[in-house]
């Protein structure tokens, strides 16, 4: 019975920890990005190293008055289905509005559950450490 306790509580703290690493980057992420809308200029399909498609949307867009541009790798369907002026959700580098974000946001949403689910799982651990060494 102390075997599983400690797993429980080891697995819950580590689901903590994840969570907490995974906010911190959402937070640099947020602090390091801004969200805009872009408008689409342009579009290409053009092959990669390995022979795959890669279809893109050149974008333009404005920044305090600076205009900037950007480029999207986007689906096959959005591809084709999203015409050339129509706007799309962009994020580009703080520091260097030409580049594109680096870094993904994690969805908020599964840290939360994740940080949840850790802590029911420390704390299920701990209530059965406490009742096998009573």
């Amino acid at each position: 019975m102390h075997a599983i306790a400690i797993v429980f509580i080891a697995v819950g703290l580590a689901l903590i920890c994840v969570g907490c690493v995974i906010f911190a980057k959402n937070r640099k992420h947020r602090e390091s990005t801004i969200p805009l809308e872009a408008e689409i200029v342009d579009k290409k399909e053009r092959k990669d190293a390995d022979g795959n498609i890669v279809s893109e949307f050149f974008l333009f867009f404005e920044i305090d008055g600076k205009t900037y541009t950007g480029v999207k790798p986007v689906s096959t369907a959005d591809f084709y289905n999203i015409p050339i002026g129509n706007k799309v959700e962009y994020i580009c580098d703080k520091a260097d509005p030409n580049k594109p974000a680096e870094t993904k946001l994690v969805n908020p949403a599964f840290v939360r559950l994740g940080v949840l689910l850790g802590g029911a799982l420390a704390v299920v651990g701990i209530y059965m450490l406490t009742m096998s060494m009573v």
